[in-house]
């Protein structure tokens, strides 16, 4: 297959009242597939770059973005951002279908096409589908061709913001080096008083007491990570070596004073403006505009899986289902196997890659309340709130389905998107919401092989519900398009 590398500069001009995309580099057009036709639709090509960004930090629509007043501005008074992008559209924009379906990458890795087109089956492009993806995850570090987003630092009087962070490791295998945060990531830089007084503890269980392990025994290395340019942070690799050796299962807890908090929420705000944009704008700069110059997608949908679902969900919360003029971003949205969780997506020293398992990292802000997408009261501290409050408030509530599998109520609170907090009865359902449940299922999708090896003792669950989640598309597109509602939602 043969590549064709450019770089080709779509410039908008920059809007003193409304956040927009500023700019798109097309740095890269290459044939999808080398090069097939599909029956109907003809040939698919992926467009590959980077989408740079600014917005109003004094918008109303901004004011969710954590530190966000804090961000340098430029001389229009807005936070530029930027991040890497890529769409796959049909070469002849008038065949396809109408809806865009922006694929919420799960750490960088682009999950979309393993999980509707199936190896080489292709589903998403036969029937017309445009795919687009964008980084969103400011804590990626390049390689294994994540996509990354790049984000201003917040500052304080001009200095990088302080403050604690708790990093805690588990490995499976014996070590002697360990990153604090998974591969592929980088962690918030000690400060000098930071790399001094940081503290490291082991325990079995996390209910367990802590035991110091003495500073003499272990030590920090810093790596710095030399790519962004400007005001845009690139975090460094942060680790911990201790001779003695790190022990598997055992939770290793590293606390220390760090500096250079990222504005990590302007990632939601770019998944916002990347999807407005591409719905929206008429000009040239609009690479999936029409001959007659309207937009090829009319309805816009958003897939995430685990990761990637709770962040559509704190997408929702957090009112980014409107842009900055008030219109609706995402006409359908499929959260799946993001059971009852939201994320460490928008907060001071955010690290977007922590969840709540079942033997560590329990107190990170990832299964909070509130969880359903309908109002619910917090019985502990009275507060009453639903997932969809500021989408209902904006009027641009999208069409839901909300997948899980068994595994979802065994290890990622997912009983609580349909009970109230306490789990004594059943939530309302709202109407725009529908839950689709796959008994049986394990949180990723088997191959129908059974007995394949698994990761733990037992081998890997081989059911593979991935026709299912095609034939959820097509009912939620038909939803958005022409108002056909499946049935509602029931909960015994």
């Amino acid at each position: 297959m043969q590549k064709v590398f450019f770089t080709f500069v779509i410039f908008a001009l920059f809007n003193t009242t409304h956040g927009e995309v500023v700019r798109l580099e097309i740095t890269e057009r290459l044939p999808y597939a080398e090069g097939r036709s599909f029956d109907g639709v003809g040939k698919y090509e992926r467009l590959r770059g980077r989408v740079h960004f600014a917005v109003d930090p004094k918008h109303a629509a901004n004011r969710t973005v954590i530190d966000l007043a804090l961000a340098p501005v430029n001389a229009q008074g807005k936070v530029t951002f930027r991040a890497d992008f890529e769409i796959i559209a049909p070469v002849d924009l008038a065949k396809a279908n109408g809806a865009l379906v922006y694929g919420v990458n799960n750490r960088g890795n682009r999950r979309l096409l393993d999980y509707f087109n199936i190896g080489a089956d292709h589903w998403l492009m036969r029937h017309g589908y445009i795919a687009v993806f964008s980084g969103w995850i400011a804590e990626l570090l390049p390689g294994n061709d994540r996509l990354r987003l790049e984000v201003p630092q917040a500052l304080q009087n001009g200095q990088p913001l302080v403050g604690t962070v708790r990093q805690e490791m588990v490995t499976d295998q014996p070590a002697t080096r360990l990153s604090v945060v998974r591969g592929g990531h980088g962690a918030y830089p000690p400060t000098p008083a930071g790399r001094r007084e940081a503290t490291l503890t082991w325990r079995l269980h996390e209910a367990d007491a802590r035991v110091a392990i003495p500073r003499d025994q272990w030590r920090l290395h810093v790596t710095p990570q030399k790519i962004s340019t400007g005001e845009l942070a690139t975090l460094p690799v942060v680790e911990v070596e201790m001779p003695g050796g790190f022990q598997p299962g055992y939770i290793y807890e590293l606390i220390y004073e760090a500096q250079g908090s990222l504005v990590q929420g302007l990632g939601l705000a770019g998944i916002r403006d990347l999807m407005t944009f591409l719905k929206h704008d008429t000009s040239a700069r609009n690479p999936l505009r029409l001959a007659n110059g309207k937009p090829a997608a009319t309805r816009a949908h958003g897939w995430g899986i685990s990761q990637s679902g709770r962040c559509l969900r704190q997408f929702l919360l957090d009112g980014f289902n409107a842009d900055e003029r008030g219109r609706q971003v995402f006409d359908g949205l499929i959260p799946h196997v993001s059971g009852g969780g939201l994320g460490f997506f928008n907060h001071r020293f955010s690290s977007p890659t922590r969840f709540n398992g079942q033997h560590a990292e329990h107190t990170y802000p990832c299964d909070v309340f509130p969880f359903t997408y309908g109002p619910e009261k917090n019985p502990f501290t009275g507060r009453t709130a639903g997932i969809l409050d500021r989408a209902r408030a904006t009027k641009t509530v999208p069409k839901i389905f909300h997948t899980q599998t068994s595994a979802e109520y065994w290890d990622r609170s997912n009983s609580l998107t349909h009970t109230d907090p306490l789990g004594q009865r059943d939530a309302k359902i709202p109407p725009e919401v529908r839950f689709y449940s796959i008994g049986g299922a394990q949180h990723g999708a088997g191959n129908d092989v059974p007995g394949k090896p698994g990761k733990g003792q037992n081998a890997s669950n081989p059911t593979d519900y991935r026709p299912f989640l095609r034939a959820l598309l097509t009912a939620l597109d038909q939803w958005t398009r022409d108002g056909t509602a499946p049935p509602p939602s029931v909960y015994p």
